[in-house]
């Protein structure tokens, strides 16, 4: 839903009647209503870093028409000496007749000029002041309105810091920060070889190309505006390279995989535009926290008694479970010792002490160095005969030959 405020202001051709004007100064995201000065005052405009934009009366996305008899004007602020003020007027139809847009580098008339008499029907005209302050004029005769104008701003200074003398590693955080080419809002410098790692301490960055002006060329060759995923110039790793001029330029918002990104920036040795501004911060990582079960105060006697009726049961139900596991354990333990004389892994004392480079199935296999005693037996394992104890398989034999003395058949 868009919202607006309309001001009832005297008919400027002194008809006697009233006119309604309404201007709209538009974000990049939503409407912010301001009352149109198109009566000989100036209306104050303060500038963010990010594009705010504002129309002509009745400009309805350039599919209206502004009145005739206008005499508008709008003083842009930077908001101190350490800004500027950045605007391009886009999409503008306004008929040469006799009207026409002033943009002076000051808040007064007698500024200089950084364009008179503006008219006619263009895409963009890019413009930015010297100093804090930017006023705008707009005039209409009595005959042949067009559909007027569109103008975007922002305050500037150029933000790109240490970059484009070595590679500059910058912190994201929860409150936007900026970067820009050298010397924006002017154009930028020829030979330009910049390079910005941004990374967030804990959660991911989130990055935005908010306006973009970067000269055109096949694979971008002659200038680029690169964005890397992570930390180093990859070809695998390459998100964006952009060299399109405004209007046409790249605007775009990204959010990293991991904890960074890498804005890279070329150009060549001729020809230099206006740049990038990019807008980037911190994307906190969602927390989740496990839901803790609340003991409520016992109100009854009842409730007391079912409580712990049902906390000696669960005690119960597990002591049971855990006699059941030892008695497993146990009769598997049993039936391991009762297991006959010849199986097939027990081997005579007389093989045990050569070295042997067998792989037992079930204590593991020999040391490189074939000494028996240290080879390396799984939990299963019981402790190895020791050579004083004689063959096992020599005890069985004498085992038999008792039983056959004894009349006994095995």
């Amino acid at each position: 839903m868009i919202l607006y405020r309309a001001s009832l202001m005297p008919d400027p051709r002194g008809l006697g009647t009233s006119t309604l004007q309404v201007c709209l100064i538009l974000s990049l995201r939503y409407v912010i209503p301001a009352v149109c000065q198109c009566s000989g005052s100036s209306l104050t405009l303060s500038t963010t870093n990010d594009f705010q934009y504002f129309t002509t009366p009745g400009y309805n996305n350039g599919a209206g028409s502004y009145q005739s008899d206008l005499s508008c004007s709008w003083i842009l602020d930077g908001g101190s000496s350490s800004w500027t003020v950045f605007l391009f007027v886009e999409n503008y139809d306004v008929s040469c007749s006799g009207d026409f847009i002033d943009i002076y580098d000051g808040n007064a008339t007698s500024s200089t000029a950084l364009v008179t008499a503006l008219c006619g029907t263009s895409q963009s005209g890019v413009y930015a002041s010297t100093q804090r302050y930017v006023r705008v004029d707009f005039t209409s005769d009595s005959s042949n309105q067009g559909a007027g104008f569109s103008l975007a701003f922002m305050k500037a200074a150029d933000l790109s810091g240490s970059g484009c003398s070595g590679e500059e590693t910058l912190a994201a955080s929860s409150t936007p920060q900026y970067i820009t080419s050298p010397n924006f809002p002017g154009e930028y410098t020829v030979n330009s070889n910049c390079r910005w790692v941004v990374t967030a301490p804990i959660g991911t960055v989130s990055l935005e190309i908010i306006f973009s002006d970067v000269e055109t060329s096949t694979n971008c060759a002659f200038d680029s505006l690169e964005l890397y995923s992570g930390t180093y110039v990859c070809e695998k790793t390459k998100i964006l390279s952009a060299c399109t001029p405004h209007p046409n330029g790249v605007t775009a918002s990204y959010t990293s995989n991991g904890t960074s990104f890498l804005v890279k920036f070329a150009a060549d040795a001729s020809l230099s535009f206006r740049g990038f501004v990019i807008k980037y911060s911190e994307i906190a990582p969602v927390v989740t926290t496990s839901s803790s079960a609340v003991v409520s105060s016992i109100s009854s006697e009842g409730d007391f008694y079912l409580g712990l009726y049902i906390g000696l049961g669960s005690g119960a139900g597990g002591a049971l479970l855990f006699v059941g596991m030892i008695t497993l354990i146990r009769h598997f333990c049993m039936s391991q010792k009762g297991v006959s004389p010849n199986v097939k892994h027990v081997e005579p004392l007389s093989l045990r002490s050569t070295p042997s480079t067998r792989n037992n199935s079930i204590c593991g296999s020999s040391s490189s160095s074939g000494d028996s005693t240290t080879r390396q037996k799984s939990f299963l394992c019981s402790t190895p005969i020791s050579p004083g104890s004689g063959s096992l398989m020599l005890d069985i034999q004498r085992r038999k030959s008792s039983h056959h003395n004894n009349g006994f058949v095995h």
